[in-house]
């Protein structure tokens, strides 16, 4: 019988989350550069131009999101843009992740949260973030239980997503006491990525102890 890789399980846990982005869904280049010279209004009007060019621009409505929610903290204005973002392109579960994420931070609105991460999940079964971003809202609400199926479901959707096996190894340390399978959560993660699960892993938990 080979040898089972030995893991020092962390001190801590977190209630980190880590979205994951699509290159081609990056930031509008002419307005983001506005953006990062202060200049607001003006990335503002550029995509409120480009949404009006293009109705089914769901990049740009999910850019104008971000900047309203980021830079003008006009919460309605983003969850507008969030919301056309999901119309015209329902497929994508990034911009439903996005809306929850809204929902759940800002309005706590956790049932407009619950909505939004399950849509995303329907959107696309294999996107691992999607159970994640559910499983940590549930987490929060004490909801055990509903975690951990999240957080399962998340590394059979994608077994060689990090976070989920993570974020599953803190939950069976800290809230189950199962230090046998939080090790081989923590392992699997390392094994598919050894250079920095590790760290990775040290750095969720440092979040956690701040959280708690």
């Amino acid at each position: 019988m080979a040898s089972q890789m030995p893991v020092q399980l962390p001190s801590a846990s977190s209630k980190d989350r880590v979205g994951s982005t699509d290159s081609d869904n990056g930031p509008l280049s002419l307005p983001f550069f506005y953006q990062h010279k202060d200049d607001v209004d003006r990335a503002e009007a550029t995509y409120r131009a480009a949404v009006q060019a293009d109705p089914s621009d769901a990049v740009a409505y999910v850019n104008l999101g971000i900047l309203l929610q980021s830079e003008k903290k006009d919460l309605d204005g983003a969850e507008e843009a969030f919301r056309a973002a999901t119309v015209v392109d329902p497929s994508n579960p990034q911009w439903h992740l996005n809306l929850g994420a809204l929902l759940e931070e800002e309005r706590k609105d956790f049932a407009g949260a619950k909505e939004a991460y399950l849509a995303a999940i329907q959107a696309n079964p294999s996107c691992a973030d999607a159970y994640n971003f559910l499983g940590l809202m549930l987490q929060e609400q004490e909801d055990v239980d509903g975690a951990e199926a999240a957080y399962r479901a998340a590394t059979e959707a994608d077994p060689t997503d990090m976070d989920s096996q993570i974020y599953l190894g803190l939950l069976l340390q800290y809230e189950r006491k199962d230090r046998g399978g939080a090790e081989d959560a923590y392992r699997t993660a390392i094994e598919a990525h050894p250079s920095y699960a590790e760290a990775r892993i040290q750095h969720l938990a440092m979040w956690r102890a701040k959280s708690v």
